[in-house]
């Protein structure tokens, strides 16, 4: 595994740690969170944009 996709991983990882349980949950053993895009809708974690990454990283994590 390459560096940044190591570091993607570790931005994942915190994303679905500090997201509330409500908001969060597996599917066919696929993490997936609730994002709003057009609408609210699950996303498989690994299909987060660097953005939606960004923006949910919690405070002192975001780089």
């Amino acid at each position: 595994m390459e560096a940044s996709d190591l570091a993607r991983q570790r931005k994942l990882d915190a994303v679905y740690r500090h997201t509330h349980s409500d908001y969060k949950g597996e599917i066919n053993g696929v993490r997936t969170i609730m994002v709003y895009r057009n609408g609210t809708t699950l996303v498989a974690l690994d299909d987060l944009t660097d953005q939606e990454i960004n923006d949910r990283l919690p405070k002192g994590k975001k780089s």
